[in-house]
């Protein structure tokens, strides 16, 4: 039996676009877990026996999660020809399993590691568990200590499939919430007297030469925001990515304590291979880079500080130098970053197209548990807003994680304040911001002045990159912005910071917003509009309306959700014309559990009495598509709840 390896592809959106057509994929090496002890020399001899294979470098394989990397010679086998390598390399005592690593035509790779992760219901489904691990020969490793329910099995050669193959048959038996393996994943970076302040136009655009001849005013409005606040010292900002320059002189007095969720315990300090390693930097450098220090630049929110986590680092996979990580180092990550560093804001610039779930076979029950456990438990329970890259192709849909309705996708505009295209105004023809589906909000993402690692590392050879770019670049402005939201008003939930910063962008670009979704008019290009610092502060000092209320005052006639006194959900929303109606039922992990297609309706407000069947109470997240405008939002269910019931037209 062939075993299948998948690859998380995260797509970190920094300089170059990447148009997503379902490419195709085929076996392009082998990744072996040998045992403990076995030198590389041992290595080499094994591999050596199968003609078909090379053995990557030491240097490169000591950067794996515990494998060794053996690639191809040729790239023309077939399923059945690797699946004969796999058996034969499993003969020896040396190894401990062997899985194929997958790639496509677009040059991404996925492979599946050893260890799968399976989340019970309750404690008393541990015997379960147990039995299970027995009749399949898998081995229960420990309880995952960021999320208890959550237990890490192992799968070798001995075991009864792959960890891949493991975790959906433990999904398959109903017994667990669910059960999803651990991968390896290759990632796609998508990136005041200070003397380069004068070319940080994001901050204030005044379309000077400097600033590419770009519009005066297309900017943030931070300097205006700055006269109310720059950011306060005990709000935090977890930059998860290839790691942040710990001796970084325009970042070093706000960095706090950082966190290597690669195992390499490096304090959060990225690896200096590769000048992409200074991804993470620039990253930080545009939120928290320390103002008025006569050197670099400004951070949007430079009175805030950093938290370091690295969550993935380059390396080279057959002559291509490629960023990758784990589903473990993510979550690891992020629940560090929440519950150990205790973070305010999370920035992510990487993700991942949701049309590569499918051909690489990736499944995100266990990412999307931690990912949304932080957001809905994060702050003392107020919440931890998320923003995530929206991405770096022409493509009308976000990427993911940017795409669950619990975190804010972010796209890329020009110093023009247009959406970035192959077309736009800006000296950089090369790449194109995602937008469309599931976008939230859009932040300057061209020609950012950052910071880069110290010396002749990282991008640009010297301390300071002033051209990084990609909606890697417009993550992070967003989340200075978010920073300064809740620096403003450190009492509001992260429900309650999302809808200001949405309600208060500018709806720039000449667009058309009219679609009236959750925050109010929201387009295609944009989303809700350009991110303005400067409003969205002074919303956050007036208070931070409860959430129910600003729908009930800004959209009550267009969507709302509430709980009626039975437990089911009501689902209210308004159809602007005629046109087809479906309602999607969305659980943590971003699994739909249930869709209802209720064809075409006339124009008029609706009320829908969802009575799902669900398997256990929790949060959920609704999805309205009516007559081409999209709505959504979530609610929690505290019962069991067994079949289904819709009511009539209002």
């Amino acid at each position: 039996m062939y075993k299948i390896a998948l690859l998380l592809l995260v797509i970190l959106v920094s300089r170059s676009g990447i148009t997503v057509s379902q490419p195709k994929t085929n076996p392009a090496g082998i990744i072996i877990k040998f045992r403990e002890g076995a030198a590389f020399g041992q290595q080499q001899r094994i591999v050596k026996n199968h003609n078909q294979l090379r053995l990557s470098d030491e240097k490169d394989n000591a950067l794996l999660p515990g494998v060794s990397l053996a690639l191809f010679k040729e790239n023309n086998f077939l399923e059945s020809q690797v699946d004969e390598i796999i058996r034969e390399l499993e003969k020896y005592d040396e190894v401990l399993f062997a899985n194929p690593l997958i790639t496509t035509s677009g040059g991404q790779f996925s492979a599946v590691l050893g260890e799968f992760f399976v989340r019970l219901y309750s404690k008393d489904d541990y015997s379960k568990l147990e039995s299970l691990a027995v009749a399949t020969r898998t081995k229960i490793l420990r309880e995952y200590e960021y999320m208890p329910g959550v237990f890490i099995l192992s799968a070798d050669k001995f075991s009864r499939g792959n960890a891949r193959e493991m975790a959906k048959y433990f999904s398959e038996t109903k017994f667990f919430r669910y059960a999803s393996p651990n991968m390896m994943f290759t990632i796609d970076a998508c990136t005041a007297n200070d003397p380069y302040y004068n070319r940080q136009w994001s901050i204030e655009n005044t379309g000077s030469p400097q600033q590419y001849n770009g519009t005066p005013d297309a900017d943030m409005d931070v300097d205006s925001a700055w006269t109310i606040t720059a950011g306060d010292s005990t709000i935090k900002v977890a930059v998860l990515d290839s790691g942040v320059d710990t001796l970084q002189p325009d970042l070093i007095e706000n960095l706090l304590p950082g966190f290597d969720a690669t195992g390499n315990n490096s304090n959060g300090y990225p690896n200096t291979t590769y000048p992409e390693d200074g991804h993470g930097t620039s990253c930080a450098g545009i939120i928290g880079a320390v103002a008025n220090n006569s050197i670099g630049v400004a951070g949007i929110a430079h009175k805030c500080k950093i938290i370091p986590v690295r969550i993935f680092y380059y390396v080279n996979f057959g002559g291509t130098i490629v960023p990758y990580s784990t589903n473990q180092w993510g979550a690891d990550g992020i629940n560090w970053a929440w519950q150990v560093a205790g973070a305010d804001v999370l920035s992510n610039s990487w993700g991942i197209p949701d049309s590569l779930f499918t051909i690489l076979g990736i499944d995100t029950a266990f990412s999307n548990d931690a990912l949304n456990n932080a957001i809905d438990s994060g702050r003392g329970g107020k919440g931890l807003p998320a923003l995530f890259s929206a991405g770096n192709s022409p493509d009308t849909f976000v990427l993911w994680p940017a795409s669950l309705p619990s975190t804010i996708a972010v796209a890329a505009t020009t110093m023009c304040d247009e959406l970035k295209t192959f077309n736009d105004c800006s000296p950089e023809n090369f790449w194109a911001s995602n937008h469309g589906t599931g976008l939230d909000i859009s932040a300057p993402g061209v020609r950012i002045a950052t910071t880069d690692i110290k010396g002749v590392k990282g991008f640009s050879g010297g301390d300071y990159f002033l051209s990084f770019n990609g909606t890697s670049a417009a993550c992070p402005n967003a989340a200075g912005v978010m920073a300064l939201i809740i620096s403003a008003n450190k009492n509001i939930t992260a429900i309650q910071a999302r809808r200001i910063i949405s309600e208060t962008c500018d709806k720039t670009g000449g667009y058309s917003y009219n679609s009236n979704l959750l925050y109010g008019s929201w387009s295609e290009e944009l989303g809700y509009g350009r991110v303005n610092a400067f409003a969205a502060i002074k919303s956050a000092l007036a208070g931070g309306a409860d959430l129910e209320n600003a729908q009930s005052e800004n959209t009550g006639k267009n969507f709302f959700i509430f709980l009626d006194e039975a437990g089911m959900i009501n689902v209210h929303y308004y159809l602007p014309e005629r046109g087809l109606v479906s309602v999607e039922i969305i659980d943590v992990p971003g699994r739909v559990i249930a869709t209802y297609n209720k064809g075409v309706q006339e124009k008029g407000a609706y009320i829908y009495k969802i009575h799902p069947k669900i398997s256990s109470p929790g949060i959920f997240f609704v999805r309205v598509y009516a007559g081409g405008v999209n709505y959504g939002g979530r609610t929690e269910v505290k019962k069991f709840l067994y079949g289904l019931q819709i009511s009539d037209k209002e």
